[in-house]
């Protein structure tokens, strides 16, 4: 590595995710602060240089995606710790059991959801630890500023860090848990075949059927038809179903808030 890739890994050190955008001005800035040529085609090259580096002390630069709104992330990812214990640098014992609670739910639920106020009322159930709604609800917010847990209509679900750093945790401890068959990465929000056990992001159903007219199962053994709603990306018409998922998870979240 270089200079430049040494101020770039850095930012990376001190901010554990990052936007996107704010990887590419961060690349910018790395490469023109020594004098060197900017060129944004050059960002894959640049982080695959600095991941050579630091793979030996098991580090590595993973591109993500949040699985709701799509946005993109980049996060510094340590590789020789899979356990949500490795979090104890950042929270006490308390609120680690607590995250583990708020997970367990997520995971387990149909939607990959968790509406504030279920989440709220999981800090009474800690086993031989008293936690107040007021101290959980302090926690829930510092979990949604470092990403890892992101809300939507009142509800939460697992940031692009947990799904990232937590993938091998999730996956073992969670038989509820299961992978995107395009991508083969956890997949919480998503859709599945109605006839076998084939899950996919919503944005991998985008680019699996992309020109499709009558989606099918991916999976070569079934080939049933895919009965949900698929963006296309191509600006047309979605294909399948009528309704959205986007809208599918509105409807999922007003119902939890009526029976509140």
């Amino acid at each position: 590595m270089q200079n430049a890739h040494r101020l770039f890994l850095q930012t990376f050190m001190y901010h554990g995710i990052m936007k996107g955008k704010e990887v590419k001005d961060s690349h910018k800035r790395a490469v023109e602060h020594f004098e060197g040529t900017y060129n944004e085609t050059d960002l894959v090259h640049f982080v695959k240089t600095v991941n050579d580096g630091i793979r030996p002390f098991h580090l590595e630069i993973k591109k993500a995606m949040d699985e709701v709104t799509e946005s993109h992330f980049y996060i510094l990812v340590n590789k020789a710790e899979t356990s949500i214990t490795r979090q104890s640098s950042d929270f006490n014992v308390n609120q680690l059991e607590l995250f583990k609670k708020l997970i367990s739910a997520v995971v387990e639920s149909d939607d990959g959801l968790i509406s504030s106020t279920d989440a709220l009322n999981l800090s009474g159930q800690l086993e031989g630890v008293k936690m107040s709604k007021k101290d959980a609800a302090k926690l829930f917010e510092s979990l949604k500023q470092k990403k890892w847990i992101n809300e939507v209509d009142g509800s939460y679900y697992l940031g692009p860090r947990s799904v990232t750093e937590l993938e091998f945790y999730i996956l073992e401890e969670y038989e509820a848990a299961t992978k995107c068959h395009l991508c083969q990465k956890l997949c919480l929000h998503g859709q599945n075949c109605d006839q076998c056990d084939v899950r996919l992001h919503n944005f991998c159903a985008a680019r699996c059927f992309r020109g499709s007219r009558n989606a099918v199962c991916p999976r070569e053994e079934c080939r049933a038809v895919w009965r949900h709603a698929v963006r296309n990306m191509d600006g047309d018409e979605p294909t399948s179903t009528p309704q959205t998922d986007s809208q599918q998870l509105s409807q999922k979240t007003a119902k939890r808030s009526r029976r509140q």
